[in-house]
């Protein structure tokens, strides 16, 4: 048996004389923390986590492919923006692609009785949920009381996979932290006495039971609301003013106590309301939804939708206004207007018309003009039209989105000289270290667009596991049915689709539909 003399991780060991290790030898180095890392600590390595996709083009490539399982996913905002819709519209979402799924609806806000519980069935009905996998419950409990539900539940799952060796997936949605009293709350004689008291205990919560929802591939949906300001104004009057820039919340201690533990963090900005009277077939506003943190895919970002107070976010209509208006992304990273090439839905006076364009920017294919409140008829009725309108937002998503603000810093980027800033100490550093001046190195030019391959196309039921897909496109083949396009998940590698002419802020800029 092979020995040597005992030391630890903190002897020293002369290093003066000593050459490195040839590549080859490093490799070996490489397998042998293989296999101690499986052989003691394989146990500890979590399952890759599922992704559920909403199905809506822009905003699955925004979140990455969509909500992740394994880690609290969080949504948030002022109240009456649609959370709580949203989250029943990603339940039929999960219903729909996991045929194995059950979800469980923890509704807090909605334990005070019949009528609510009557307007929730209405939403089981209008998201046509299966209600055998589709379990609303409004409960009274505290934070720990949430916690206590879930892990009770995982266990019966456990006991299921064990006997019919066949796994499950569960979705629990937590609606609402904020309504969700503190565990000292029932016995507390002050305020005071509870003053960070469910902060620090959904904190400690999540701390301790997060390996749970890992292991066990749990999707977790927790909703909030972020308050709004408030100030007196003289000795009666009160002013309130909602947040409505993400940054700008103070009084949101649930979400700093999660903000740290999320996989993926929302936050929805109420935009301009959408009267029946607009003739879209809508009751409802433009949601912009930003990704605050998102472990998927580049955060920081934002794409706007189309809300239905009572539908939720409508298909059509949000992936319409992608391809004809700019996201509130793309209006902060140009200087002006951005150029019209990459919006495929064109304005011809009053009314507009779908001219698709490859990656090189040549014309494949334009409809005939018609006024935007038909644009849906038309898109239901016309097959050739629907096939062209769905490839035109596939390919916009890659272009704008995967090769567009996911590969543009806006913070390096200089406007005036066209390149990018480098930090003074990095500068000084590679200066002193190579002998000479270090002053900016320019941005690197995108490579040319590639030529139409075939796409990867799949159902919207396929299940989406946490990997990055290489996007291919081709026209769409008007012999063949209506496919579904493949969803992008990941950051997607390449150069940026933007120029440099074409970039920084014009916090100005108004959208295409402000200007109407």
């Amino acid at each position: 048996m092979a020995t040597r003399k005992k030391t630890t991780a903190n002897t020293q060991t002369d290093y003066t004389n000593m050459p490195k290790a040839e590549e080859d030898i490093t490799q070996k180095l490489g397998e042998a923390f293989d296999k101690i890392l499986l052989k003691d600590f394989g146990h500890l390595r979590a399952p890759d986590p599922i992704i559920t996709p909403f199905g809506i083009q822009h905003l699955d490539a925004l979140l990455g492919g969509g909500f992740v399982s394994s880690d609290p996913v969080l949504i948030s905002s002022t109240p009456e923006t649609g959370k709580s819709t949203l989250a029943f519209q990603f339940s039929k979402s999960f219903q729909m692609v996991h045929p194995n799924s059950v979800i469980v609806y923890l509704d807090v806000e909605g334990s005070s009785g019949s009528e609510t519980s009557q307007f929730r069935q209405s939403r089981i009905e209008i998201f046509g949920l299966d209600e055998r996998r589709f379990k609303h419950e409004p409960i009274v409990v505290n934070v720990e009381g949430v916690f206590e539900v879930m892990l009770k539940l995982i266990e019966i799952k456990k006991l299921f996979e064990e006997k019919v060796s066949k796994e499950f997936y569960v979705a629990f949605i937590w609606d609402s932290i904020a309504a969700t009293p503190a565990p000292k709350a029932e016995e507390a004689e002050s305020p005071n006495s509870i003053i960070g008291n469910k902060a620090r205990m959904l904190s400690f919560l999540l701390d301790k039971h997060i390996p749970a929802i890992k292991f066990n591939r749990v999707t977790f949906v927790c909703i909030d609301q972020i308050r709004a300001n408030l100030k007196i104004e003289g000795p009666y009057a009160q002013s309130e003013k909602s947040v409505g820039v993400f940054k700008d919340f103070k009084s949101a201690t649930n979400v700093y106590a999660l903000q740290h533990k999320t996989q993926q963090w929302l936050f929805l900005s109420k935009g301009k309301l959408i009267p029946p009277s607009e003739g879209m077939g809508i009751d409802g506003w433009f949601v912009h939804i930003h990704t605050e943190k998102n472990k998927l895919a580049p955060s920081q970002h934002a794409v706007t939708c189309v809300f239905d107070k009572k539908y939720g976010i409508d298909k059509f209509w949000s992936e319409f206004y992608f391809i004809y208006e700019p996201t509130p992304s793309e209006k902060k990273i140009y200087k002006s207007a951005p150029p019209t090439r990459l919006f495929m839905m064109k304005k011809e006076g009053s009314r507009v018309k779908l001219v698709v364009r490859d990656e090189n920017g040549t014309e494949q294919w334009s409809s005939d003009s018609f006024y935007r409140k038909n644009a849906k008829d038309k898109y239901q009725k016309e097959p050739e039209f629907r096939q062209w309108f769905d490839y035109a937002v596939q390919i916009s998503v890659h272009q704008r989105i995967t090769q567009g603000i996911f590969k543009c810093d806006i913070e390096d980027f200089d406007e005036e000289t066209g390149y990018e800033t480098i930090d003074p100490s990095i500068q000084n550093i590679v200066a002193d270290t190579l002998g000479n001046t270090l002053d900016t190195i320019p941005v690197q030019e995108a490579e040319e667009a590639p030529q139409q391959p075939t796409p990867v196309v799949q159902e919207a039921t396929v299940v989406q596991e946490a990997h990055v897909v290489e996007e291919q496109f081709h026209p769409p083949d008007i012999d063949e049915p209506h496919t579904p396009v493949s969803m992008p998940t990941g950051e997607q590698k390449g150069e940026s689709y933007f120029t440099e002419g074409e970039l920084k802020t014009d916090e100005g800029y108004q959208s295409v539909m402000d200007k109407e």
